[in-house]
């Protein structure tokens, strides 16, 4: 396979994963106990942000997130209690979820290399996460749903693993 052409944002990094599930304390109790995983939010999402990124008016989501020890894993837990835990549309499975630092830059050019669009780009408020972050989904050209997101300010890297 040919190697990739050099990009403009070459700090594209996981993010997170995300788990639609339909029993949030059995969800957490599970990825807690396999993963040695702590809880850094449990939230209810709505609002006109998430309304607009699901396409969904009155849309709600509880929300857990998952860390373990050294940070490098982040999951998170989405129940939709008014869809029995789970939704249509957009987020009808889980994602994946990929850091950039110019979310528009990439958008444009996963579009242009034959991704599709799922909902606007949206504002995270700072009432959800401290420091806020812009993001929007989009399927690639197989359908897999994925979150493209921009913090404030890059998000440094996890610490490097000890070597042996």
């Amino acid at each position: 396979m040919p190697a990739s052409p050099a990009i403009a944002d070459s700090h594209a990094r996981h993010d997170h994963i995300n788990v639609i599930v339909r029993d949030m304390k059995r969800a957490v109790a599970f990825y807690r106990t396999v993963f040695g995983m702590t809880v850094t939010l449990n939230q209810t999402l709505g609002g006109p942000w998430f309304e607009a990124l699901l396409e969904r008016p009155g849309a709600t989501a509880d929300c857990v997130i998952l860390v373990n020890a050294d940070r490098r894993l982040r999951i998170e837990l989405l129940r939709f209690p008014d869809r029995d835990g789970v939704p249509d549309g957009p987020q009808a499975i889980g994602h994946f979820a990929v850091a950039v630092d110019d979310l528009h830059a990439v958008r444009d050019r996963a579009l242009a290399a034959g991704a599709t669009a799922v909902g606007p780009v949206v504002t995270v408020p700072d009432s959800v996460l401290p420091r806020g972050k812009l993001m929007c989904y989009l399927r690639d050209p197989d359908g897999a749903l994925f979150e493209l997101a921009q913090y404030p300010e890059p998000i440094p890297a996890p610490p490097a693993a000890p070597t042996p």
